[in-house]
């Protein structure tokens, strides 16, 4: 909690009184938080695909996330998301000022993050890449006999 306490008393004094820290919740009730949130901020330091971040760019929300495991791999930063060094809270704060004060670049990544996930996400191109997946085994393992 230290560094939420840093960066919330020196950085976000903007945002006073707009930051929820809800807690453990079900599904539902998640996703409407999800709806009426500005950002989607995820300050993980240790995500390798984050289940979390795809879901919020899949309801059509701004994401900012540390540049950590694999984020970068999730968000095209600028596009469909922020990405933010690790272990600057300083820089993590200013960019969800920067994202809550301009609405319009807010609802740009937005809509491209949803784009994106209907897109990565889609069952058919998924089922569609994993049979090219297994027959390629197949195909590698065949050659070997």
């Amino acid at each position: 909690t230290a560094t939420y306490r840093i960066f919330y008393k020196n950085s976000l004094k903007t945002l006073a009184g707009q930051l929820q820290l809800p807690g453990e919740l079900q599904p539902g009730a998640i996703i409407n938080i999800l709806r009426r949130a500005s950002v989607y901020v995820h300050p993980s330091h240790i995500e390798n695909s984050s289940n979390s971040i795809c879901e919020a760019m899949a309801l059509g929300m701004p994401v900012i996330a540390l540049h950590t495991g694999g984020n970068a791999s999730l968000i095209q930063h600028g596009v469909d998301g922020l990405l933010v060094a690790d272990h600057d809270p300083y820089l993590l704060a200013a960019t969800i000022q920067q994202v809550v004060s301009n609405p319009e670049q807010s609802r740009k990544m937005a809509s491209n993050a949803k784009a994106r996930a209907v897109i990565r996400h889609n069952p058919e191109r998924i089922i569609a890449k994993l049979k090219e997946i297994y027959q390629r085994v197949i195909e590698l393992h065949e050659n070997k006999k």
